[in-house]
């Protein structure tokens, strides 16, 4: 089986003016203008974090200045590190940024495991074996199954580039677990085959799934803040 290896980083929102600043200089104009387009400070601050974030692990892998990170918006919405074989996913909920890094598609998902209608929800918009699955859990427990798989279903289609244009009861996926699991396909969906997925660690009151080809997966994941992979980011290359 194909070996994988991802990098994997959690931050918390950064709320501080001057570090939000500081991360907010070393974004493209294209992701400024993105950030401005969010009416709630909280939203800006995320988006913020998850860039700033995210030019520093590529800054440092390609061996540049994070504002020289190539990073461009797809028309699928998705971010692309342009002309290198890094592929890059970020996700953002409540007080906390994921991001990831592979050589190969891949897919994160973070979400805040909030006060839901989790059983209408998951027969509205899950397999049915999903939706028995969230059905089956105890009253307490049903947020959390829902967020388990609402987690890895959009991990997936992250790591396909697939966006909205694939519904999430069109493939299903396996309980959410640490050990990666192929995904299930329900319909004709080129762009998820080989795709599995596998349960991250995270915060506690939230869930995180990521997404990969099948195989063995070596996932290196770690809690670092924004501003300071940004600092040390620059400071290795002055």
């Amino acid at each position: 089986m194909n070996e994988i290896h991802a990098d994997v980083i959690l931050a918390s929102v950064e709320a501080n003016a001057a570090k939000l600043s500081a991360l907010n200089e070393v974004l493209a104009p294209i992701e400024v203008s993105r950030a401005q387009t969010f009416r709630q400070l909280a939203d800006r601050q995320r988006f913020v974090t998850a860039h700033g974030l995210l030019r520093a692990v590529l800054g440092i892998k390609l061996r540049c200045r994070p504002a020289a990170v190539p990073l461009i918006r797809k028309t699928s919405g998705q971010w692309a590190c342009e002309g290198h074989d890094i592929h890059v996913s970020l996700s953002h909920s409540g007080s906390y940024v994921a991001v990831a890094t592979a050589d190969c598609p891949v897919g994160i998902d973070i979400e805040e495991v909030a006060g839901t209608d989790a059983l209408a929800l998951a027969r509205e918009w899950f397999s049915p074996t999903e939706a028995a699955a969230v059905e089956d859990a105890s009253p307490a427990a049903q947020n959390m199954v829902f967020f388990g798989y609402w987690t890895a279903k959009e991990a997936v289609l992250k790591a396909a580039g697939a966006g909205l244009s694939v519904a999430l009861m069109d493939f299903s996926v396996a309980p959410p677990e640490a050990n990666p699991r192929p995904v299930t396909l329900l319909k004709p969906l080129p762009a998820l085959v080989g795709l599995a997925v596998a349960r991250l660690p995270a915060p506690e009151g939230y869930a995180a799934a990521l997404s990969l080809p099948d195989g063995v997966w070596t996932i290196s994941q770690r809690y670092e803040s924004a501003s300071k992979a940004l600092a040390h980011s620059i400071d290795a290359f002055r």
